[in-house]
């Protein structure tokens, strides 16, 4: 098991294991979990596709590549948002992490609290374009 994650299909499978979770998190999710893969997508993997298209493998400025940090600055700065007003407790992990292992254990206990309890409110307060962006994600 552990040769596997030090081999050289490790990013392969990491990626596959990201997609995963971010679909899976489309599709079974609710409002939180829709807006926290929204995030992560928009701003780790679809500009590191043009990125590396650009600029190739990287772009820096002695030894900060910006593209990278502004990244990683946007994306914490919306997900505590995001953890301020769900009504959830992982959100914050996410926010102090970075870490899309923390998506997948939040997903599961979202899903099994739905499974066991039904519906439940999404968001703490009233934030009219939280709701409409997990609207739009959930419709397409």
């Amino acid at each position: 098991m552990f040769e596997l994650l030090a081999s050289d299909y490790r990013f392969a499978l990491q990626d596959v294991l990201t997609y995963a979770i971010c679909v899976s998190a489309l599709i079974w999710g609710a409002g939180p979990e829709r807006a926290t893969v929204a995030i992560w997508m928009v701003l780790f993997e679809l500009p590191g596709w043009f990125y590396s298209a650009i600029w190739g493998s990287s772009f820096q400025f002695q030894s900060i590549d910006f593209f990278l940090a502004s990244s990683d600055v946007l994306a914490g700065i919306l997900w505590v948002w995001v953890a301020l007003y769900a009504n959830r407790n992982y959100p914050l992990v996410i926010a102090a992490l970075q870490q899309l292992i923390v998506m997948a254990v939040g997903l599961g206990r979202h899903v099994r609290r739905e499974q066991r309890f039904g519906p439940y409110r999404e968001w703490r307060g009233s934030l009219p374009w939280l709701g409409w962006l997990s609207t739009k994600i959930r419709r397409a």
